[in-house]
């Protein structure tokens, strides 16, 4: 998304930054478990279970997806991200509405982040 409508000079998400530039294993650790397990039960558990519920039950299933999946995006203040962000809201929102379940949302935000910290965490692997 950032090479789409930013280029090269986009700038990065502060979390992103704050992990490629972290110099101690213990910083890289207390950074993996707030993005892998914090931030996904915190933000899963706003925005799919309290949120989502809210908007549904005032405006249907559509109206919830879209409604929660671009508070979801806008909460995350990086417009270069913005699109990618709303479609992963929405990935999750549906797969809590298809569920049941938060555990559902919650582990797949999980396995986002872990994936996006390992490939940030390896860049002569992965190409950034």
């Amino acid at each position: 998304m950032q090479r789409l409508f930013g280029g090269a000079s986009a700038s990065k998400q502060q979390i992103v930054d704050l992990f490629t530039g972290s110099e101690t294993i213990e910083q890289r650790v207390l950074i993996i478990l707030l993005a892998v397990v914090i931030a996904p039960a915190a933000e899963e558990f706003i925005f799919r279970f309290f949120i989502y519920g809210v908007l549904k039950r005032y405006g249907g299933a559509f109206v919830g997806v879209v409604l929660n999946s671009l508070l979801f995006a806008a909460v995350h203040t990086h417009l270069p991200s913005f699109a990618a962000l709303f479609a992963l809201g929405c990935c999750f929102s549906i797969a809590y509405e298809w569920s049941g379940s938060i555990l559902v949302s919650m582990t797949m935000h999980a396995l986002f982040n872990s994936v996006t910290l390992t490939l940030l965490a390896f860049p002569d692997i992965f190409r950034q």
